[in-house]
């Protein structure tokens, strides 16, 4: 009678043991294998000091915690779909799971592919977790880094769970959400969602100044960074050929551009623009030359490869790379192999149906110096104060000159008269 009182506590506790590691959710030994069947007894027993806090739960004996699991042989029907269809660097996104209820989870966010320095089959959590609902809580699964993972706090149902992580500020590649989710005494192989690869924009600027040329402005901050500069443009040589180009900055507005121009003379009286437009809900990338006041600026086609737009809210993005040297037949072509002043502009454009011009501001940013394009150059807010553009010059002559014209002919109708 005692040694079957015996057995019984035995089974009993390692059956609540194994309810209770089930409700505190799955261990941080567990970030790799999420195993929840690999739990161990001691659950959150072991855990000390803050984490017996951080572990706390509100179980009850409503919760239904079953005594053991297994591998269920239905269909998985639990979807993992995150807010956007790439991440970008340091950025926030929504990731929500659908399906069914379920009652215990862990859910971590990993990098697609090898790491040379950690090994082939290691694993690799990227980002963090900065949000998530008051029923679920973080696992520090590396040590020094912030939480990884999220797992369930108790053992009640759940559905329809949304949180957000935060991506790295560097560039990880692909990765992707998993997950294992827990209902009842069932669990399901684990759960992928799509692979997520990363939105090259916003411009990374960790290599400024030393493998490629960055300029950066801000109207109303003695600093900025990729995130809130109000005009960014980097540029690099490529295999001596060819230069490479990012221009950002901010775009608020449906008729906008960002441009980079290039001129023979220190008070850009002639150049050749690349620009970056902003047309509606789309960008464009297109050249014009500016040669004389009278034509203004007119546009030409110009040889550009891996041409990459984007907008995103209230900025907008455009890259691509131009031959070191472009000729065509009109003569209108670009020569990058020369070291010209540097013309940094934004502003509004004329948008039509037919036609997407940008109009020239009154007053123009220009390089103190010429510069050569395989030079590397870091510039932040170092611009002299703007110059006054050609194309201003003209439009507050014009006034006078109709003045003059006017008065002219009022003396030569009196003469007449006379």
């Amino acid at each position: 009678m005692n040694s079957f009182l015996v057995i019984n506590g035995i089974l009993f506790v390692a059956f609540f043991e194994i309810s209770s590691a089930f409700i505190n959710g799955f261990p941080k030994e567990q970030c790799d294998e999420m195993d929840p069947t690999k739990i161990k007894l001691s659950g959150a027993g072991s855990n000390k000091g803050a984490q017996e806090a951080e572990n706390a739960t509100d179980f009850t004996s409503e919760d239904g915690t079953p005594t053991s699991v297994q591998l269920s042989d239905s269909l998985n029907l639990y979807r993992i779909v995150t807010s956007s269809p790439k991440y970008r660097r340091g950025r926030t996104m929504d990731i929500t799971i659908r399906g069914p209820d379920f009652n215990a989870f862990m859910l971590q966010v990993r990098k697609i592919g090898s790491d040379e320095r950690r090994g082939v089959d290691q694993i690799i959590r990227v980002g963090e977790f900065v949000e998530w609902p008051a029923n679920l809580k973080p696992v520090v699964c590396d040590k020094g880094l912030p939480p990884t993972a999220l797992t369930n706090k108790d053992y009640k149902q759940k559905s329809g769970v949304t949180f957000k992580w935060k991506a790295p500020k560097e560039d990880v590649g692909d990765v992707q959400v998993v997950a294992r989710f827990v209902a009842a005494e069932e669990y399901w192989q684990l759960t992928e969602s799509r692979e997520i690869p990363m939105n090259e924009f916003p411009v990374n600027l960790k290599n400024c100044g030393k493998a490629k040329s960055c300029i950066l402005y801000s109207e109303n901050q003695p600093s900025c960074h990729e995130d809130n500069c109000d005009y960014i443009l980097t540029y690099s040589v490529v295999n001596s050929t060819s230069v490479e180009f990012v221009l950002g900055g901010t775009s608020k507005g449906d008729q906008n551009y960002l441009a980079v121009g290039f001129s023979a003379s220190p008070e850009a009286l002639t150049m050749k623009t690349i620009a970056c437009m902003r047309a509606k809900t789309v960008a464009e990338i297109k050249y014009f030359t500016f040669d004389t006041i009278e034509e203004g600026l007119v546009e030409y086609p110009l040889h550009m490869d891996n041409k990459k737009m984007d907008l995103d809210g209230d900025r907008m993005w455009c890259s691509f790379i131009v031959p070191m040297v472009t000729h065509n037949e009109e003569g209108h072509g670009l020569d990058l192999s020369v070291p010209m002043y540097h013309v940094y502009m934004r502003g509004t454009t004329n948008y039509t149906k037919s036609a997407n011009y940008p109009i020239l501001p009154s007053k123009l940013l220009i390089s103190k110096n010429e510069i050569a394009v395989d030079k590397i150059k870091l510039q932040y807010h170092t611009m002299e104060k703007p110059k006054e553009s050609s194309a201003n010059q003209i439009y507050t002559t014009l006034p006078v000159l109709v003045i003059f014209v006017f008065i002219v002919d009022v003396l030569q109708k009196a003469k007449k008269i006379l």
